[in-house]
């Protein structure tokens, strides 16, 4: 599949779940006052596009797989989304579950596997 027809057909599945965030140093921050991992974005600096989404059916891993880049990375318990990939001043969204996370040129996933209660 053509990368520019990848990434629309990735940006389209993002729907209305997506929103934005800058990158000053190619990824996405998360974490929270225990800890802080900066996710490749796939792209560089600029704005990265980032979508939360449920685990619908077990082959939503294989499915997300072949679409984007597995980053590896699962996260587990309450944490935060920065706005910026340099500062944890200002908090994108928090989330609170498990997640696996996929990246591919300026978007970046996490899939719920589970949402925990507050």
């Amino acid at each position: 599949m053509e990368s520019k027809n990848k990434w629309l057909k990735i940006r389209k599945l993002f729907g209305e779940n997506c929103f934005k965030i800058f990158s000053d140093r190619g990824g996405v921050l998360v974490g929270n006052e225990s800890f802080q991992i900066l996710v490749r974005n796939g792209q560089g600096d600029g704005m990265t596009r980032v979508a939360v989404l449920p685990l619908t059916k077990l082959e939503d891993f294989d499915f997300w797989s072949n679409l984007m880049i597995d980053a590896n990375i699962f996260l587990e318990g309450k944490f935060n989304i920065y706005l910026d990939d340099c500062s944890t001043e200002d908090i994108s969204h928090e989330l609170n579950g498990k997640y696996a996370v996929y990246y591919y040129v300026g978007l970046v996933l996490f899939l719920e596997i589970e949402k925990y209660e507050e």
